[in-house]
């Protein structure tokens, strides 16, 4: 996309792209990012809960454990990063303002 802003002179500087700031704390940003990003917060603690269970649970079958750590450790970084990023990337929770 910045190539083709290159080639044809689109103008892309912060006044016509449409992002404003708003004014917001702490406390009024985390009920936002908790209603809008329910859904993925919710599937990535289920992932990460099945993947507990399925790596620690004695009542498990023998072929449905996860023993491996090179099967632990693309599942547990795609979790993660699903629950942190819309709380890690938030412009309104960069402020760090009470």
């Amino acid at each position: 996309m910045s190539g083709l802003r290159f080639l044809h002179v689109v103008d892309a500087s912060m006044p016509y792209n449409g992002w404003r700031q708003i004014e917001t704390n702490f406390f009024q940003e985390i009920p936002r990012v908790l209603k809008s990003f329910k859904y993925s917060i919710f599937l990535s603690l289920l992932a990460i809960l099945m993947m507990i269970i399925l790596a620690c649970g004695s009542f498990i079958p023998y072929g449905w454990g996860i023993t491996s750590f090179i099967a632990i450790l693309p599942l547990s970084t795609i979790c993660v990063s699903h629950f942190l990023l819309p709380i890690v990337l938030n412009s309104g929770l960069m402020q760090f303002t009470f």
